[in-house]
C-alpha cells in the first residue's frame, strides 16, 4: 500500500478509478497492451549510481493471473538466453503450492487472507529471446475514458514510451506493457502467483 497526496493529483475517489475499467476505450491495433496499473514510482539506491527504477500498484487477482508469468510459463528459448536461474530465489515447489497455500491458507475460512508483496520484472523479448536492454522510442495505443485517463491525458509531458513499455511518471503514476514485447516476471513470490 501507499499513501498519495490524492487532492494533488486524482479524482477523490481514487481507488474506485484505479479499478474501474467500465469507461476505457483502448485502441490497441497490432499489440497486446495490458490495462493500465497505477501506483507510485521511484527510484532505490545506495549512493549514487546504479538507480533502480520501481513502480509501486495494487492488481486484481484477474490481472495477475493474465498479465504475470512465472519462470516455468516462458518457453525454453527464453530461458537459455539468460542466466534466469541466478536471479530467482528458488524453483516452484508445484506441492507446498497446492498443500500450503492453496488448501491450508487460501481455502481455509478460519484464516484472513493477506499475501505480501510480489516483486515483478519486466524483460524485453523479441519473439522467443529475451533481449539485453528495452528498444528507445516507439508508440503506444491511445486510451481514452472518464476514468483516471483524463488525468493522464492532460498530464503526460513526461511520458516514457519505450520497447513495449508506456509509462508516466509522477506522485500518481500509469504503467502498462505490450505482453507481445515484453514478459512480467516475479522475482520474488512465484509461489504465491502460482497458488493464485
Amino acid at each position: 500500500t501507499c499513501a498519495l497526496p490524492i487532492s494533488r493529483v486524482a479524482p477523490a475517489n481514487l481507488l474506485q478509478a484505479m479499478t474501474d475499467f467500465s469507461d476505457l476505450t483502448i485502441n490497441r491495433g497490432d499489440s497486446d497492451y495490458t490495462r493500465p496499473l497505477y501506483g507510485q514510482s521511484g527510484s532505490y539506491y545506495l549512493s549514487g549510481e546504479p538507480r533502480v527504477p520501481y513502480f509501486m500498484c495494487l492488481m486484481d487477482i484477474e490481472q495477475l493471473s493474465i498479465d504475470l508469468s512465472t519462470m516455468e510459463d516462458l518457453p525454453a528459448d527464453l530461458e537459455k538466453s539468460w542466466e534466469f536461474r541466478e536471479i530467482f530465489q528458488r524453483e516452484i515447489q508445484h506441492e507446498r503450492v497446492r498443500k500450503q497455500i492453496v488448501d491450508g491458507y487460501l481455502r481455509s475460512r478460519e484464516k484472513l487472507k493477506f499475501f505480501n508483496s510480489i516483486t515483478v520484472v519486466l524483460f524485453p523479448i523479441d519473439g522467443a529471446r529475451i533481449q539485453d536492454e528495452f528498444a528507445s522510442g516507439g508508440e503506444a495505443p491511445a486510451i481514452s475514458g472518464e476514468n483516471l485517463e483524463s488525468f493522464f491525458a492532460k498530464n503526460s509531458e513526461e511520458r516514457l514510451v519505450f520497447g513495449g513499455v508506456d509509462f508516466i511518471p509522477g506522485d500518481l503514476s500509469r504503467l502498462r506493457w505490450d505482453k507481445g514485447r515484453v514478459k512480467a516476471i516475479p522475482v520474488d513470490g512465484q509461489h504465491r502467483l502460482r497458488a493464485l
